[in-house]
Order: structure tokens, then C-alpha cells, then sequence
């Protein structure tokens, strides 16, 4: 039973490890690790490489498009549905990061970004 039990505790040292792993590879590898000041307020400025939110994505590679927004938050609400319903049955991974300081005026302090990939599907054309 105490060998049982040991084993429960060093499974679930390892996973937190890992967890902590993880976490530190994604610090390091986020723009604010790397001293990334955002030029717009629509980037968020903890995305991982490889990742972007919405609103930022559409800020970095369509820029013409955000004159169109009345309320970027609404605006873009059809297209977060997309993307966290495909992500999810994908079994693509999504990352809660700091919200813009456009979507900090409404309340928001983390929103989800997406690989970029996803992104793509859904934001271009």
C-alpha cells in the first residue's frame, strides 16, 4: 500500500514537472519574454510563437479591415466560435494569453489565441 502510494505521489511530481516544463518553454518562447512591446491595441503582447489572437492576427496581416469594426469584440464573435468549436475537434491546442489593451477597455483581461494556421483557415479570403 505505501509502495502504492509513493508511486501516486512520484506520477504526480513528474506531471507537474512536466506542467512546469512546459509553462517555462512557453514564457520563453512568448514575444514579452522577448522584450516585445506591441504596436498596436489589438496584439496581444504574450502570444507564443506560432500563435496569435483574432483580433491580432487580423491587426498583423489585414490591417485595412480594422476600419470596418464597430466593436471588434462583437465583430469578430462568429469567428472565435469557428475557431475554439474547430480547435476543439481537432484537438488543436488553445492558449489563454493577456487580452489587448483594446479588449482590456470592455473587461477582458486574458482572451484565446490560435495557431496561426487555424487562423489563416478562417481569417483569410
Amino acid at each position: 500500500m505505501q509502495a502504492q502510494a509513493l508511486e501516486t505521489v512520484h506520477a504526480t511530481i513528474t506531471e507537474l514537472k512536466n506542467k512546469l516544463t512546459e509553462l517555462q518553454t512557453s514564457v520563453s518562447n512568448s514575444n514579452i519574454a522577448n522584450g516585445f512591446v506591441p504596436s498596436s491595441p489589438y496584439v496581444s503582447p504574450d502570444c507564443p510563437h506560432g500563435y496569435n489572437t483574432a483580433i491580432g492576427y487580423i491587426a498583423e496581416t489585414q490591417v485595412e479591415l480594422l476600419g470596418n469594426f464597430r466593436e471588434p469584440v462583437s465583430d469578430l464573435l462568429c469567428d472565435t466560435m469557428w475557431l475554439r468549436h474547430n480547435a476543439a475537434i481537432r484537438g488543436i491546442k488553445v492558449v489563454a494569453v493577456e487580452a489587448p489593451e483594446a479588449y482590456r477597455e470592455y473587461g477582458f483581461r486574458t482572451i484565446e489565441a490560435y495557431p496561426i494556421a487555424l487562423l489563416a483557415e478562417r481569417l483569410d479570403g
